[in-house]
């Protein structure tokens, strides 16, 4: 992943590596447009990307939904498992929607491209979905706790519009 971020921002990129116990690690490009291209391993992203549709998520995944205090992350196998959902999503949902997660149609389009060459990607792709989709619940979170918005009252249009 950090070579990925390496190459795509370019040798004119800034570099910034923290590792904070509340934080976690997180590995920062800084573009000379200014955008930041961020990786970052702390153990609440998968958490948080799955309470858009957790019901889903007890029923397709209920070793990390039931035990993640125990193993801290979310394995390879349940990462392809929510990208193969996404996928079927795109390809049979006429709304494109499960709970609160609803796929833009941009989206919708990379998905049932299929272009997608071997499982490592799939498993890349899928670890990026949901860490995009950790940052917009945390912001819906957030949201909700500040301004008195209930964060079910809203769906999530994540990563990639």
């Amino acid at each position: 992943m950090k070579s990925l971020c390496d190459d795509t921002a370019g040798s004119d990129s800034h570099l910034s590596v923290q590792n904070t116990k509340q934080d976690g690690w997180s590995y920062v490009r800084t573009l000379p447009s200014g955008h930041k291209l961020h990786l970052q391993r702390t153990t609440g992203k998968h958490t948080n990307a799955i309470l858009a549709f957790l019901e889903w998520s007890k029923e397709h995944l209920p070793n990390f939904v039931n035990n993640r205090p125990l193993h801290m992350h979310m394995q390879q196998t349940e990462k392809l498992r929510v990208f193969n959902a996404l996928v079927s999503m795109a390809s049979d949902s006429s709304s494109h929607q499960m709970e609160m997660l609803c796929l833009s149609s941009r989206v919708v389009s990379l998905l049932q491209s299929h272009c997608f060459p071997d499982s490592e990607t799939l498993r890349t792709l899928a670890d990026l979905l949901l860490t995009g989709l950790s940052k917009v619940t945390g912001q819906l979170l957030e949201e909700s706790s500040h301004g008195g918005r209930s964060c079910t009252s809203r769906q999530l249009h994540p990563i990639m519009s």
